[in-house]
């Protein structure tokens, strides 16, 4: 369980990615990414960090491998 605070308003985070900023609502009731299929933890290696709309949309149907 998540004990940390929550928040209102989505947090500005830089996309591992590509680097476009955008709003991470990982620490609000409900974050824009709950929406998509979650992602294969066995494509990571350590921690990827946050990836923007586009780039989780992408990584999601496989189309690019994760950086």
């Amino acid at each position: 369980m998540n004990d940390a605070p929550r928040e209102d308003a989505p947090t500005p985070t830089r996309c591992t990615r590509c680097g476009r900023t955008f709003g991470c609502g990982a620490r609000m009731d409900a974050c824009w990414c709950q929406q998509l299929p979650p992602l294969d933890p066995a494509r990571f290696v350590g921690d990827a960090g946050c990836y923007c709309p586009d780039c989780l949309a992408l990584l999601v149907a496989g189309q690019h491998t994760v950086r």
